[in-house]
């Protein structure tokens, strides 16, 4: 009997193919643009704007293929509802701390002491008037019922995240719940999600 064969290394990528590389390439190469040819890299900006539409393009697909396809194949759905507890919390221990390093700044550094400008005079456009409106108006149940989307459909064409998580957590439990019958449609979901990662 003869034993298996050891499975083959994994071939790691060469330094220039790592896409953190590309990233602080990126960022180098932004820098000395804007400081050499400034008119030139504002005549750039298209190519900016369509770089990260086509990010948006697949995050909300991502999103909801990773999350059904994690839930659905979860044994116990309480590790679910433990996992999701923990990440609450960590998210609100993170986000205090971001608070508190916000406030530690503002009080000690005071950023913005030299600047000599009466708010009340202020002219704002019709866009940013019209979001200081909305946020004057909206109690706290508006951020809770927007959790909620109207369409499934029109979640993933707004693009608004949050919304198109909530469905995927319910759709993941209903598959999960459906046992069996719902295992083939779950590893659909799995295997688009991996055709979008590679789309990204």
């Amino acid at each position: 009997m003869t034993a298996p064969a050891p499975p083959a290394p994994r071939t790691r990528r060469p330094w220039y193919r790592q896409l953190y590389v590309w990233v602080l390439a990126g960022i180098a190469a932004g820098i000395v643009v804007g400081q050499l040819a400034p008119d030139f890299a504002v005549r750039l900006q298209p190519l900016g704007t369509t770089f990260v539409d086509a990010i948006k393009m697949v995050i909300a697909p991502i999103v909801f293929c990773t999350v059904v396809g994690g839930i659905a194949q979860v044994d116990n759905l309480r590790k679910v509802g433990r996992v999701g507890l923990k990440s609450i919390v960590y998210f609100e221990a993170v986000t205090s701390i971001a608070l508190l390093l916000g406030l530690v700044v503002m009080n000690v550094f005071r950023p913005g002491d030299g600047v000599h400008a009466n708010p009340g005079g202020l002219v704002v456009n019709d866009t940013v008037g019209g979001y200081i409106k909305q946020g004057r108006s909206e109690g706290w149940g508006h951020y809770l019922s927007d959790i909620v989307p109207n369409s499934v459909i029109g979640a993933f064409a707004d693009g608004d995240i949050l919304q198109v998580l909530f469905f995927a957590v319910l759709f993941g439990i209903a598959l999960n719940l459906i046992g069996p019958a719902g295992a083939g449609l779950a590893a659909g979901v799995e295997r688009v999600g991996t055709a979008m990662f590679q789309v990204m």
